[in-house]
């Protein structure tokens, strides 16, 4: 976290970067929670094993997506002995069909199911 802020010598750049982290990273709970209340109790734990599973997996997938349409901007990168160093519209790109993504999800979310005051959409039987 140090290392962070000696590098871009600049406090705000890292807070806004931790602000969007903390933002990002609060799905996780709904994520769980939501597994939680739409598999029976029995299976709990493959069901939030799995959604674990599919981030991993998802962001593994994503990043190389993200690489592949940073690599398409190839005449505006900078390539040193330590690093490439992509242009101002790869990132775009990049951010662009994250933005896209992150809709796309918050659409897809209105397809969960509310399970109103009940504890379970399913129960355990006795």
């Amino acid at each position: 976290m140090l290392a962070n802020v000696l590098v871009w010598r600049s406090t705000g750049i890292f807070l806004f970067s931790f602000i969007l982290l903390a933002f990002a990273g609060g799905s996780a709970p709904l994520t769980i929670t939501v597994m939680k209340e739409s598999n029976p109790s029995n299976n709990l734990g493959t069901a939030v094993g799995f959604i674990n599973g599919i981030c991993y997996i998802g962001l593994a997938v994503i990043g190389n997506i993200a690489g592949s349409i940073m690599d398409r901007f190839s005449g505006g990168t900078l390539i040193t002995s330590t690093a490439i160093i992509y242009s101002v519209e790869a990132y775009r790109a990049v951010i662009i069909f994250c933005l896209f993504l992150g809709l796309i999800s918050f659409l897809l979310s209105f397809l969960v199911k509310e399970t109103g005051n009940t504890k379970r959409m399913y129960t355990t039987p006795q």
